[in-house]
């Protein structure tokens, strides 16, 4: 009985941080938000749709929390106008963004965390597709300061 309270308890302290990090819109909104980056529409491909809702946001500010998260492509906590040259460049196909989804399944998971470590440490290899999008910083290396972004965004 005592474990059903606390664990309900829990639950609720849980959603309610969640509800209330939800509420605005800045970098620290992404501590729960796992989607792959340049998806600004959730419908797990990046296209002119995203790219137009990042044109918006940058004239109305008008992208809020999981959006928010999705559309800084770069990383660097803003959505602005590198943003923008990112997404434009990987719709025409230039160059692809670098998600961080070792995994390719349009989400930040535990898995993509791990699977670069593996990578780092020579446990496990990446493929080719698993490499470029390891590759967050874009300096075409695999390396620690791509796991510590990954981990990050991932657990922060």
């Amino acid at each position: 009985m005592k474990l059903r309270k606390i664990t309900a308890l829990l639950a609720a302290s849980v959603m309610t941080v969640c509800a209330a990090t939800a509420a605005t819109a800045s970098a620290a909104d992404c501590i729960f938000v796992k989607r792959i980056r340049g998806d600004v529409n959730f419908d797990k491909r990046i296209d002119s749709k995203d790219l137009d809702a990042v044109k918006i946001h940058i004239r109305r500010n008008c992208l809020k929390g999981d959006s928010f998260c999705a559309a800084d492509v770069n990383w660097d906590g803003k959505v602005d106008s590198k943003d923008v040259k990112a997404l434009e460049a990987h719709i025409k196909g230039k160059k692809k963004i670098h998600t961080g989804d070792a995994n390719t399944t349009n989400y930040i998971e535990f898995f993509d965390v791990t699977a670069v470590m593996d990578y780092i440490i020579g446990q496990k290899p990446l493929n080719n597709t698993q490499r470029y999008a390891a590759d967050v910083n874009g300096d075409n290396l695999v390396d620690i300061e791509d796991y510590l972004m990954i981990r990050d965004y991932y657990f922060s």
